[in-house]
């Protein structure tokens, strides 16, 4: 944010290593206790976007019948983007009915790091991030769960109840809003 004198925030994935299940395992598991697979690497998210050098949209098969998914995501987004909807995630059951979870920030979906807007009005000077004093008027009652992956890099967990012996097919993510760029960092079922 050029305007507010915001340079590019240092992003690291130091936090990784201590959510590993084991040293060296491929699975990764969140502080709320949902598995991951983890390859490692550098191209390990699936990123969708507006922008030309993006897709719009990304499609992971699934092919697994569970009692609920659960995503990982993570990305950019901007104040002039709150309360509308950024991206959607499109569950598709091999039935042909599809459900829908939709990314609104700051409901479900914040920024991959904190934004430093160098706000001067009262009571968010040097402020970088949503805390619950501040901004209650605009998060939900309950905070969305995020996973610290590292110093400037966290994910959104989300999840979705899914529909019972049906065969999730297939997870599109869809990114619907200018500006932001939202990546599919995990998607896990869980439950029989």
């Amino acid at each position: 944010f050029p305007h507010w004198n915001s340079p590019p925030p240092i992003i690291t994935l130091d936090g990784v290593a201590r959510l590993r299940e084991k040293s060296g395992t491929r699975r990764l598991r969140t502080p709320q206790g949902v598995p991951f697979a983890w390859p490692g690497g550098t191209c390990n998210v699936a990123f969708s976007s507006r922008w030309d050098n993006l897709p719009w949209q990304v499609t992971v098969m699934v092919n697994r019948r569970g009692a609920a998914v659960w995503f990982l995501i993570c990305g950019s987004t901007n104040p002039m983007q709150g309360r509308i909807a950024n991206a959607v995630l499109r569950l598709c059951y091999a039935d042909g009915v599809e459900d829908t979870l939709e990314l609104v920030p700051p409901s479900n979906y914040w920024n991959l790091s904190p934004i430093d807007s160098k706000a001067t009005s009262p009571g968010q000077a040097g402020r970088e991030d949503y805390t619950a004093p501040v901004d209650r008027f605009c998060l939900p009652a309950e905070l969305p769960a995020t996973v610290q992956l590292g110093q400037n890099c966290r994910a959104m967990l989300l999840n979705r109840r899914l529909r019972p012996d049906v065969v999730l097919e297939s997870v599109t993510l869809e990114t619907l809003s200018q500006e932001v760029v939202v990546g599919l960092m995990g998607v896990t079922v869980m439950g029989v």
